[in-house]
């Protein structure tokens, strides 16, 4: 099974555009505050547009500042929406530079270990999970979106809430189907 197995494309960009973007996120104690930060490497100087819209699709907030080389926008929130695998609600952030648009789901929650349970939102929770592969009856390592997808239904189905990548990343486009679909993810890498 040797060979390109993910996919591969070619990008024409801006001139200006954003190299990388981390999320952070935080929820406080009390479940009523979070934040939403967005850490942005740009390779120059240009005017960054981000909008945070609510899980319902409504527009929470709006901020344009100029960047150069990078720099933080953050939101802040009062009684946010916050995800579990039960109810996955996802907010969503958009970054406009340039003629480029970058989409991001960000789910908000407070994980905690305290005594060897594991708290989600002040709730303990329990992790009924499987062991993921990359893998096809046909195709080897190149898994459809469809039959990830597929996988992910039949996981629900039968009441998993946590995928275990086992011994190395999968897709990159499984931990926002995740995000969406509501499950735990524990993701190894090489």
């Amino acid at each position: 099974m040797s060979g390109i197995f993910r996919e591969a494309y070619l990008l024409f960009r801006d001139p200006v555009h954003i190299k990388d973007v981390y999320l952070h996120t935080s929820v406080s104690e009390a479940l009523d505050q979070a934040q939403i930060r967005a850490e942005i490497k740009l390779n120059g100087k240009e005017q960054i547009t981000a909008r945070l819209l609510n899980p319902c699709g409504g527009t929470v907030a709006e901020k344009t500042v100029p960047l150069e080389d990078g720099g933080d926008l953050a939101f802040d929130l009062t009684d946010p929406v916050l995800w579990n695998a039960e109810c996955p609600k996802n907010y969503e952030l958009l970054l406009f530079c340039g003629e480029e648009i970058l989409h991001f789901f960000v789910g908000l929650k407070r994980l905690e270990i305290k005594n060897s349970v594991v708290f989600l939102n002040g709730k303990k929770i329990k992790l009924l999970g499987v062991n993921r592969h990359d893998s096809h009856p046909l195709l080897g390592h190149a898994t459809p979106y469809a039959h990830m997808l597929n996988d992910l239904f039949i996981l629900k189905r039968h009441n998993c809430n946590a995928i275990r990548t086992s011994h190395y990343p999968n897709d990159p486009r499984l931990p926002g189907l995740c995000d969406l679909l509501g499950f735990y993810l524990i993701d190894e890498t090489d």
